[in-house]
């Protein structure tokens, strides 16, 4: 062999070297960033994860919330259904109340005339009594 093929044995020994060296750097470089991107990834998947599960958590809570809040309108509705009700018969109540009060009203009002219409007979009556000489509180008359 002489030296000229030597020399280019040599050198492509040495590009297949740098060649070699090359990809198993470029190699290694991948297989660390594909390892740093997997544990990125793997790291938002349990971010991903754990926010999951809090969401569904303060789903329940609220769903939870949602059915007390409607158990509570299910139970004002009813009280407020009552109170209406309650409202209606003490409003008839005091309808009914005011018609007796108009009533009783009228009564006395009635028995004023009537009391005064008897006051007036019974003075009438003693005045004429006096004049005729008659006692009008049923006591004889004494001379």
């Amino acid at each position: 062999m002489d030296d000229n093929t030597r020399n280019r044995l040599i050198i492509c020994f040495i590009v297949l070297l740098i060649l070699l060296v090359a990809g198993i750097s470029y190699k290694l470089y991948n297989d660390a960033r594909t390892r740093n991107d997997n544990q990125h990834i793997e790291g938002r998947l349990d971010e991903t994860e754990e926010s999951l599960h809090r969401t569904g958590n303060r789903l329940a809570d609220a769903q939870g919330k949602i059915g007390t809040t409607e158990k509570q309108l299910i139970r004002a509705e009813s009280e407020a259904s009552g109170i209406a009700d309650r409202s209606r018969e003490l409003a008839e109540t005091a309808g009914r109340n005011q018609r007796i009060i108009d009533e009783s009203s009228d009564i006395i009002g009635r028995s004023a005339e009537r009391a005064a219409e008897i006051r007036r007979i019974i003075s009438e009556t003693e005045s004429r009594n006096q004049k005729g000489g008659t006692q009008t509180n049923g006591a004889p008359e004494t001379t």
